[in-house]
């Protein structure tokens, strides 16, 4: 994941994705021969723990999980506040089960979509409420074998 996003508050989640990346078994900077390139599109706990714990001490920024197969994994409180989705009720269902609102079902869908195939983050403006977000969304994994996908939401300034 590169830096390429222009909020500085969440440098430090990308330090700590690349560092999880790079230890995955088969990745280029381990040396390793499982899972490279191949059909495994599991996040290990070890990953998806420390993106919670990273996501759940955000302030202000809105964080969403999602698994390879557009499932939620989690949602901090920010992202809960900002759609209305509580992460207790919405753990690996489809945003398509939990959202109330239609629009942000196809644009969480698009989005994720869009980034499943790019290293660069796809950013998009969205409503909540009457106000408006900056949502990017982010792949996590080599391209073609997505193991998970972040969305954040940021309100400007």
């Amino acid at each position: 994941v590169n830096k390429k996003f222009k909020m500085a508050e969440i440098d430090s989640l990308i330090d700590v994705v690349n560092a999880a990346l790079r230890r995955l078994p088969g990745s280029p900077n381990t040396g390793g021969m499982g899972g490279a390139g191949g059909g495994d599109t599991s996040l290990p706990d070890d990953v998806l723990s420390t993106l919670k714990f990273i996501a759940d001490r955000m302030v202000g920024i809105g964080l969403m999980i999602f698994s390879s197969d557009k499932k939620i994994l989690h949602i901090n409180s920010a992202m809960e506040e900002f759609t209305g989705i509580r992460n207790d009720g919405a753990k690996d269902q489809l945003i398509s089960a939990v959202a109330r609102d239609a629009a942000f079902v196809s644009f969480t869908d698009d989005v994720l979509g869009r980034a499943s195939g790019s290293f660069e983050p796809i950013a998009e403006n969205f409503e909540f409420s009457g106000s408006e977000f900056k949502l990017e969304c982010v792949a996590l994994g080599p391209a073609g074998s997505t193991k998970a996908y972040i969305l954040t939401a940021v309100k400007p300034s």
